[in-house]
């Protein structure tokens, strides 16, 4: 019976991780979509743009990095509740990050996804996160911290990388002015 609570309790954490996480990519995705829609859907362009106006996600892969270490410690001092502390701080930092991400999109005072070729690129944007992930959770059972940690820093610094590999692959099937 006291598995039960246990059980309800899991659940509902595990909703809410993945409420948070699909939140972040979403807005992180409209946000992202606009700059690269700004510079005329050029790789290159948008690149340097990312990198010159630091638009990486800074501050959630700071809160990751200091669950990571909070984790480790809590490995030796108390291993039964490492791991939920661990997602409760990565909720917090994927909230954030969309938090920030929707507050881009309203300000910009437009949505990416309007234009047809932006809705297609965020259809495949969400696709290739949710690969990244199905991929990193399918390798083992249990939950390995550093592979944990170095996916999450991933994953927040990548999504200017599944922009431009979306936007290859929907590339092929816009229609081409003539």
């Amino acid at each position: 019976m006291e598995n039960d609570g246990l059980l309800l309790i899991s659940m509902v954490a595990g909703f809410v991780v993945t409420l948070a996480l699909f939140t972040f990519v979403y807005f992180r995705g409209l946000a992202l979509i606009g700059v690269f829609q700004t510079n005329n859907y050029d790789a290159g362009s948008f690149l340097k743009r990312v990198i010159k106006e630091r638009l990486f996600e800074k501050h959630a892969t700071l809160i990751i990095l200091l669950s990571f270490i909070g984790w480790f410690f809590m490995e030796f001092l108390a291993p039964t509740i490492a791991a939920p502390v661990f997602f409760a701080f990565a909720t917090v930092a994927l909230a954030m990050g969309a938090f920030k991400d929707q507050r881009a999109v309203v300000k910009a005072g437009k949505s990416s996804a309007k234009v047809p070729r932006d809705l297609k690129i965020l259809y495949v944007y969400l696709i290739l996160t949710a690969a990244y992930f199905a991929t990193i959770f399918s390798y083992e059972n249990e939950i390995n911290i550093i592979l944990m940690t170095i996916s999450f820093l991933v994953f927040f610094q990548a999504p200017p990388v599944f922009i431009i590999a979306a936007n290859f692959i929907v590339r092929p099937f816009l229609k081409e002015a003539s």
